[in-house]
């Protein structure tokens, strides 16, 4: 786990290098500095009290300490902090050698509305500190949890990160590709590094086993068993991105436990690697005809916009075949590089723009795969990210030929030359995982809730392609469908019909109305959205969730 200093270094270097390496840096620290425990643990902890009320003064999430927040001097009454003990494994009986701390922070307003639970994704993202965000200190992302102040808010680290019982892993002496494998040499060699690094993680981390158990089935009845202790009836829900996952999972263990669930940027490990990979890659497709739609509405900002229709397409092409045999910057670190940077999260379509302009012209300093931004990237993934993503996720043919096969197929569709994103990579990495496919997760390919649930997602969202909500409805035919036409990973914090929507259904339980718009739809309980609305027609800017740079 990285030290305090060196995330307030790698903040500082973020500052040093290209607009791209900065959004994708930074996109990465939330989960880099996994905060010690509140309690010390060893492997022979006693087990404690269903409940250790903490003072919140001496629980401060890391986010907020780096933010230098000025803090009052007596902190919001409605805040509480706390720690409960569960099983390490919840298979057998909790006992000295089977428990482990899970720390949470909670809005507490004796709300009519009762609790409602929030995951920010990740997995491995920082959660505490939304909910001092709802309690009135200022944090940079409180547009995530905007509107739910009259729930009891429920913020609880996942197992593994954080303040919940943090895995200790070294700095790994290796960099991870941003770019998946070639040959079957540098597959080999990656499988050998990410071998050794998880051997120290497993050999380092308290309680002894825990790298074990931190797949989604535990992170699920975790939060069942905060619900129970805190002494709520219903859980209520919202699930970001990796925590549409934990919802997913919740519904499928307790759903007569489950008040109203939305789950926005819906994610799944139902899924073959062919499909993710394969939704992910046309995901990308879209975001380049977005960027070019934005480009034609924006002269005076693009500077693309004077080669007319089609311009930035043309130009990417362009740029990943001069590129396609440099040692220094290659085009599949390009593309690699744009699946966590500027195409993450919310497109920054004026800096990728500019980045591709100067590219074209031979300087590629902005998009270079650096080795103090793959230090960053390498760490994060390996300790906070692929741990639970991994025991989650199912590798269908972990051998070289098995991957290659997968690399040639989702290629042959590639329409642009950039289809090579970040789930290659994972796919790459959790083959050597020991835990790889191991979580007991109660949905993955069979199980079928119906629970009602609303799902969300954007048509043009990279992280978590639209398509996966698609498959997700599947598993679960009770739910309705909202389709942002727009850009963006999520849509609760977009202001606008789709979010409005959900706050309906989680005050009023008001399941919104079938409709077909142009910056939104709804899909109503049994039947099928009519396709993912063209690039070029969808509204482009502030109503589609565009970001002003």
């Amino acid at each position: 786990m990285l030290a305090v200093s060196t995330i307030i270094k790698l903040h500082s270097l973020a500052f040093n290098m290209s607009t791209i390496q900065q959004i994708a840096l930074l996109s990465l620290l939330a989960v880099l500095g996994n905060a010690s425990p509140i309690i010390p643990r060893s492997n022979e902890a006693e087990v404690k009290p269903p409940i250790t009320w903490v003072n919140c003064s001496e629980a401060i999430p890391l986010p907020i300490q780096q933010a230098n927040i000025t803090l009052p001097g007596t902190l919001p009454e409605s805040l509480k902090c706390g720690i409960i003990n569960v099983p390490l494994d919840y298979s057998k009986p909790m006992c000295e050698t089977n428990n482990l701390n899970i720390s949470f922070a909670f809005n507490s307003v004796n709300s009519k509305h009762g609790l409602l639970a929030y995951n920010a994704g990740g997995p491995g993202e920082e959660v505490q500190s939304y909910a001092w965000g709802l309690a009135g200190i200022p944090i940079e992302q409180s547009d995530h949890v905007a509107g739910l102040e009259e729930f009891d808010f429920l913020a609880m680290d996942t197992r593994g990160t954080w303040a919940s019982n943090a895995l200790s892993c070294p700095e790994p002496d290796f960099y991870a590709p941003i770019a998946p494998p070639k040959t079957q040499e540098e597959y080999e060699t990656l499988s050998k590094n990410v071998k050794n690094y998880t051997s120290l993680c497993a050999e380092n981390s308290l309680p002894k086993g825990i790298f074990e158990h931190v797949g989604s089935d535990a992170v699920a009845q975790d939060l069942e068993s905060l619900r129970e202790v805190l002494g709520y009836d219903k859980l209520n829900y919202l699930g970001y991105s990796y925590g549409t996952i934990y919802g997913q999972e919740y519904l499928n263990r307790f759903a007569d436990k489950a008040g109203q669930f939305v789950l926005d940027g819906v994610a799944t490990v139902s899924i073959s690697n062919y499909d993710i990979v394969n939704h992910q890659g046309r995901a990308f497709d879209r975001l380049i005809e977005r960027a070019d739609k934005w480009c034609q509405s924006n002269n005076d900002t693009c500077p693309l916009a004077a080669l007319g229709n089609g311009s930035v397409p043309a130009t990417f092409k362009q740029v990943m075949e001069q590129y396609a045999n440099s040692t220094d910057t290659p085009s599949a670190d390009i593309a690699g590089l744009l699946s966590i940077g500027l195409f993450s999260g919310n497109p920054l379509f004026e800096s990728f723009t500019g980045a591709l302009a100067l590219a074209a012209t031979g300087n590629t300093s902005a998009l270079h795969y650096t080795d103090d931004f793959a230090a960053a990237f390498t760490q994060s993934s390996l300790s906070a990210t692929l741990p639970t993503l991994c025991s989650d996720f199912k590798v269908d043919n972990p051998s070289w030929e098995g991957y290659n096969d997968l690399i040639e197929k989702v290629h042959h569709n590639d329409k642009y030359g950039g289809s090579d994103g970040i789930f290659y990579l994972a796919i790459a990495m959790c083959a050597s995982f020991p835990t790889v496919g191991t979580s007991d997760l109660k949905w993955r390919y069979t199980n079928v809730t119906d629970h009602p649930t609303l799902l969300a997602t954007s048509d043009y969202d990279l992280n978590t392609p639209t398509e996966l909500t698609d498959v997700t409805r599947q598993y679960n035919p009770n739910s309705t469908m909202l389709v942002r036409h727009g850009d963006d990973h999520g849509s609760f914090f977009v202001p606008g019909p789709v979010r409005d929507a959900m706050l309906a259904y989680f005050y009023n339980a008001t399941i919104p109305a079938p409709c077909e718009g142009d910056v939104h739809s709804v899909y109503a309980v049994g039947t099928n959205r009519t396709g993912i609305v063209d690039p070029y027609v969808a509204p482009i800017g502030e109503v589609a969730g565009d970001v002003i740079e």
